[in-house]
């Protein structure tokens, strides 16, 4: 991982209020990419830690919070996303939720966000579907973020761009092109003890508790749904699997 990077993401998941609203500044003196990515974090922060609250009020005012960085975002694309060749963002609808059913998404280049809200804002329809994965927009943004502080296309700053690892919830653990041989390989590489592989029908590896955090925090690690970390194992394996032989035509002998 990346110093800025770390140190970014130190801050990210601190409680210091000083410390956020120094990096907020930080971002926006870089210009309307570091503005986008500062109300990004900010919505995200806002977002999971109203989940938390349990007083009404609390919760209002951090859902307030995303609202207003929402906007925001939404406007600085409406402005500066041809310069920032951020050409996919825009509005859409997810039915499933009978409130907060608008969402703002924004592909990033370290990969698509996303954001529900009470109220559509202004600014385009968006033109694609969620991707699927769960729990991955602070950590997308954080690796981008990480790249304008340093001045360097996201590929430089530690590889952002190609996660080798996925990880879920459950603890569940995947290397990317999947293969047995690659999941030992990982797990030598991230110091995980080979009791923790599962073989059974879906191969893979559980992060032990001790090591979760430090392996969330890897830029090579997406977290992702167990519900993808199965899609990537069957599609992998499908693909790698050799197509049946040919069935011989049977010949019908009349006796």
């Amino acid at each position: 991982m990346s110093p800025t990077l770390l140190e970014l993401l130190t801050v990210y998941r601190g409680s210091d209020g000083d410390a956020t609203r120094a990096l907020y500044q930080r971002l926006e003196a870089i210009g309307p990419a570091g503005a986008i990515a500062a109300n990004l974090l900010r919505a995200c922060k806002t977002s999971t830690r109203a989940k938390r609250y349990r007083a009404r009020r609390h919760r209002g005012g951090a859902y307030d919070v995303k609202g207003w960085a929402m906007g925001n975002i939404a406007q600085l694309l409406l402005e500066h996303s041809v310069e920032l060749e951020i050409s996919r963002w825009g509005w859409g609808e997810d039915r499933e939720q009978p409130h907060h059913r608008f969402v703002l998404y924004v592909d990033l280049p370290s990969g698509q966000v996303s954001f529900h809200a009470a109220e559509r804002g202004a600014g385009p329809d968006y033109p694609g579907h969620w991707d699927g994965a769960r729990d991955v927009a602070a950590d997308r943004i954080l690796r981008w973020a990480a790249s304008l502080v340093d001045g360097q296309p996201l590929e430089a700053a530690g590889g952002a761009t190609a996660p080798r690892f996925l990880v879920d919830e459950k603890r569940h653990l995947i290397c990317i092109p999947y293969s047995i041989d690659g999941l030992h390989g990982m797990a030598a590489e991230l110091g995980i003890n080979r009791r923790w592989f599962h073989r059974g029908r879906w191969p893979h590896y559980d992060v032990p508790v001790g090591k979760v955090a430090e392996i969330k925090a890897r830029p090579d690690v997406e977290l992702v749904s167990p519900r993808e970390i199965l899609r990537r194992i069957r599609g992998d394996t499908e693909r790698r699997s050799p197509a049946p032989p040919a069935a011989e035509p049977v010949q019908q002998v009349l006796l």
